[in-house]
């Protein structure tokens, strides 16, 4: 093989990696949330050359994670209900060794500091579920307003 056909051979594969990288189906949502525009130029150059096609991708994609958003409380509650089982049999295994061996017990100002700490870091979690809770309205907000788009995009592309 010539100099000549292993530099053709190199750039016609290296054309096609980059037509496949262009052209194939992200599978997963790569707008902006606040103004719905493709983040990145690989992604802006795949909604040039792909058109409509890009754009239908990114609605079922958006739908995806409207769906994801929306469910967060129900999984973060399945997710609490699995765990409790957990925890309380844990706090038995304390309760018990602590029974079997009074000598490990913690002491007054022990429990004292142990009970400060769960009030705080109850506190601190519950400011970060607000958080979390906050951004996720928002970005649903967000998510809704770019399907508003995405729809009269597809309708003037159809």
């Amino acid at each position: 093989m010539t100099a000549r056909q292993r530099t053709i051979l190199v750039l016609a594969a290296a054309s096609a990696l980059a037509s496949f990288a262009l052209l194939r189906i992200p599978g997963e949502f790569v707008l902006d949330d606040d103004n719905c525009r493709p983040i990145g130029l690989l992604n802006n150059v795949r909604a040039r050359i792909r058109g409509s096609a890009f754009w239908k991708d990114q609605l079922r994609e958006l739908e995806r994670e409207i769906e994801w958003e929306a469910t967060l409380p129900e999984r973060l509650a399945a997710v609490r209900r699995e765990l409790a089982p957990v925890l309380a049999e844990s706090q038995r295994m304390l309760d018990s060794m602590s029974r079997e061996y009074p000598e490990l017990r913690p002491s007054e100002s022990q429990r004292l500091a142990d009970s400060l700490r769960a009030r705080a870091d109850s506190i601190e979690h519950g400011e970060w579920e607000q958080l979390i809770e906050e951004y996720r309205i928002r970005r649903i907000d967000a998510l809704q307003g770019c399907r508003a788009r995405l729809v009269e995009r597809l309708a003037q592309l159809s």
